[in-house]
């Protein structure tokens, strides 16, 4: 159970969303070991004179005093506590460190508290910041988050017949939650058709590995792994399609990601 709020109540949290208010203010959104996510008015956070404006960039992490409101609370004072200066230097640390926080707005309704999402959170932001690989970061991430929420992949036992999965090639599906044996997705063929096609998809057993050792590994360890590119891919385009069929949308960070990587690559090619 969340704590009650009372009329003026500080809180640490992190920046997750803004967007302009009004004619002056900024509507920040933010999350919040105690409150969960909460959604917030900066009164004339725009205007040039203000002294708030520094303190609500996109993922600072901050100590903020809030006042009770109608509608909104309102944002009375800004402190920041972690500015994440090493994220802000480069372009596709911004983008998955924004698919970060998109992920925890999208997954969270207001006023759910969540502290191990916060911790999981600000540990992966650090972890972008101090240089660690950040598809690895973004990965490691995604797959705890999943387990947060209620959206655990099933990895170790077929989804459809239950019996331990061989460390095999195997195959899997988003919509029935985890890991589909050979034998199973032959059946939904024959029930299914050409549907099944669309319900199941290949999993290499080098996919199957990784995806095992995300879930369970502590960052120290995964932080170590060096992924050859078609299963980093693999692996990638999963979580990110786990991610879409829960939230029943695409994320808009992973498309600005995947262009600021297209745009990457291409300074590369003489």
């Amino acid at each position: 159970m969340r704590p009650e709020r009372a009329r003026t109540y500080q809180t640490e949290g992190i920046i997750l969303n803004r967007r302009d208010w009004g004619e002056a203010d900024r509507l920040i959104t933010l999350f919040t070991p105690e409150y969960g996510k909460l959604r917030v008015v900066a009164v004339s956070a725009r205007k040039p004179t203000t002294r708030k404006s520094g303190h609500l960039e996109l993922f600072t992490r901050g100590r903020f005093v809030l006042a009770r409101g109608r509608t909104f609370d309102k944002l009375t004072q800004a402190q920041t506590l972690d500015y994440f200066e090493g994220v802000r230097r480069d372009l596709a640390r911004i983008g998955q460190a924004g698919m970060l926080c998109e992920l925890v707005d999208r997954f969270f309704e207001e006023a759910d508290a969540a502290p191990a999402v916060y911790d999981l959170l600000h540990n992966a932001l650090l972890a972008l910041n101090s240089g660690d690989p950040g598809d690895l970061v973004l990965l490691h991430f995604q797959m705890h988050l999943f387990d947060l929420v209620g959206y655990r992949p099933a990895l170790h036992e077929c989804v459809v017949c239950g019996e331990p999965v061989a460390p095999v090639a195997q195959f899997i599906s988003v919509e029935l939650g985890g890991v589909v044996c050979p034998t199973c997705r032959q059946r939904l063929r024959e029930e299914e058709g050409a549907a099944a096609e669309q319900l199941v998809r290949p999993l290499s057993l080098n996919a199957l590995k990784v995806l095992r050792f995300l879930q369970t590994a502590p960052w120290p360890r995964v932080r170590k792994l060096r992924l050859p590119d078609d299963v980093r891919e693999e692996v990638r385009t999963l979580l990110e399609l786990w991610a879409t069929h829960h939230l029943e949308r695409g994320l808009r960070s992973g498309r600005f990601l995947r262009e600021v990587e297209a745009w990457y690559d291409a300074k590369k090619k003489p």
